[in-house]
């Protein structure tokens, strides 16, 4: 559901084989893919597991987005940038393709960077202490967590 708001970058997920992946998520709303199948992640219990799903992908293309932004682009240009660069026409389940980083950041080079403002109001952080949320780690390597 949050693929159908305006700004949101869905990603969906490929197999090892380029493939849209068997549990993906597919439609009109995807914009990008990323590999998504057996990502070696960090995993409960000080260890590591392979994990599949969108959620295995969808780092990849904020990675991607992060680093277009570290090269000064805003961030409707770094989305706009990966949708030009992407692997792929696009089409109805996998939006513009698979993330090509290399020739993004090729593209980024050739984007002229968002200016940075000048002074302003600074945000303000609120920290969050240990104990003010409860997290519980679910079957498929994800979690939840819950302000107490």
């Amino acid at each position: 559901y949050p693929c159908a708001f305006s700004g949101v970058v869905c990603t969906t997920a490929l197999n090892a084989a380029g493939n849209l992946a068997s549990f993906a998520s597919f439609g009109n709303y995807v914009i990008l893919a990323f590999a998504g199948s057996r990502i070696a992640s960090t995993y409960y219990g000080n260890r590591y597991a392979y994990l599949s799903g969108t959620s295995m992908a969808a780092p990849g293309v904020a990675g991607s987005l992060g680093i277009l932004r570290g090269m000064g682009l805003s961030a409707s240009q770094a989305a706009q940038v990966l949708e030009q660069s992407a692997k792929g026409p696009r089409n109805g389940n996998w939006g513009y393709g698979e993330v090509d980083l290399a020739a993004a950041v090729r593209l980024a080079q050739q984007t002229p960077p968002t200016p940075t403002p000048g002074p302003g109001p600074q945000p303000t952080v609120t920290p969050i202490r240990e104990g003010d949320y409860h997290c519980v780690f679910n079957g498929d390597g994800g979690f939840s967590c819950v302000q107490k």
